[in-house]
């Protein structure tokens, strides 16, 4: 996630509960932000549903990927935007319906079923 995020972050954001002391908090899920789980850090790419994000995240079964993740297990939900060198014209942008049907088409065609 610290590569991924562009660096800013140092390699005490290798243990995923210390991303708990970074940014702000969030009281739940929004494009942009960091889900903290114990174990696990993942950036929310849209909220697809009650409990279910497309995320992105790294050592996902050995690989960086984009997939539909559940929320349960969430410690905190973080806002960094501020901190990763991130300005207006960097944020996230709002895609068209059909555009992230296509995401998330793609990020199922990923999974094992």
């Amino acid at each position: 996630m610290r590569q991924h995020l562009g660096g800013h972050f140092g390699p005490e954001c290798n243990v995923a509960r210390n991303w708990l002391n970074v940014g702000r908090p969030l009281s739940g899920p929004a494009p942009g932000a960091i889900g903290i789980k114990e174990h696990h850090v993942f950036q929310v790419v849209r909220v697809v549903g009650p409990n279910q994000v497309l995320a992105i995240s790294g050592n996902d079964h050995n690989a960086v990927l984009t997939r539909i993740r559940s929320t349960a297990g969430v410690i905190g939900w973080r806002d960094v935007g501020d901190l990763n060198g991130a300005n207006s014209s960097d944020a996230p942008k709002e895609k068209s319906e059909a555009e992230g049907n296509e995401s998330a088409a793609q990020a199922l065609d990923g999974l094992a079923w």
